[in-house]
């Protein structure tokens, strides 16, 4: 509803200007409709905000985000230097929820004795990045980014296996259908993914492998999603013993130089 984003941006924005030097806060947008999107972003880039969290679910103006509809706020985002992210906990990307129902390893309903963290189960924690990766499908192909050379885009909490493969399978496919994308993109989907598009992997996931396979160290960065109890009591150790074998320079970029990218000091 549009009073609670509202509501909420205005809360995180004032709450983020106590620490400016040290806090990056996020500020969500109603994408239902882009006109909307785009007066409450303007609204508050004003109030100093960088950083907008829009639904990888929603098909604005029932039309897709890789039309000529939503350029201007793909610009607006582009020429404010603000970051685009989407986040863990879609809900109604596919047709029918009910996939896992009446599985019970599957859709069983977690207790979460630990803490108020997310109540993940099999089924949702295994397609949980099926949204984000239809969306920057139609942003990459629809050529979003080579209209948009400078837009930031952000995938938090959502995992970073599916990047690699998405990459190479979209590489494969912009050159099956190269004459009819040939006009659309100057650059294989892979290098848009280097240049404009950031993850953040959960601290299971096996990043030497990931990144031995399809390369992209650029493209991850450091999340501990603190203080929920998915994100573990040691992350930055754990995370070490993956990124180690590449060394410092990657190291770097993984903890820190990546993700400063994903959200720059506020201009």
């Amino acid at each position: 509803a549009i009073p609670t984003m509202h509501h909420w941006n205005d809360f995180i924005v004032d709450f983020g200007s106590v620490n400016p030097d040290r806090l990056r806060v996020a500020a969500i947008l109603n994408t239902f409709k882009s006109e909307v999107a785009i007066a409450e972003a303007k609204r508050v880039l004003k109030l100093g905000g960088r950083t907008f969290v829009i639904s990888s679910a929603v098909v604005p103006d029932e039309e897709s985000p890789a039309a000529a509809g939503m350029d201007p706020f793909w610009g607006l985002m582009q020429e404010s230097n603000s970051t685009v992210v989407v986040h863990a906990g879609e809900l109604g990307f596919l047709a029918n929820p009910n996939w896992a129902k009446g599985v019970d390893p599957l859709g069983f309903q977690p207790i979460d004795i630990a803490a108020e963290g997310e109540q993940i189960n099999t089924y949702s924690l295994a397609s949980i990045h099926f949204p984000v990766v239809n969306l920057l499908t139609v942003m990459i192909l629809g050529g979003v980014f080579e209209r948009f050379p400078k837009l930031r885009f952000a995938a938090i909490e959502l995992g970073a296996q599916w990047l690699g493969p998405l990459a190479a399978y979209l590489d494969q496919i912009a050159e099956i259908y190269q004459d009819r994308l040939s006009s659309t993109l100057s650059l294989k989907p892979s290098e848009y993914i280097k240049r404009n598009i950031r993850v953040t992997p959960y601290r299971f996931e096996p990043l030497d492998k990931m990144i031995t396979n399809f390369g992209l160290a650029e493209c991850y960065c450091y999340s501990s999603d603190f203080p929920h109890p998915e994100g573990g009591t040691n992350p930055m150790e754990e995370f070490a013993d993956w990124i180690k074998p590449f060394g410092q320079t990657h190291a770097q970029g993984f903890y820190t130089s990546n993700a400063q990218w994903v959200l720059p000091p506020l201009q």
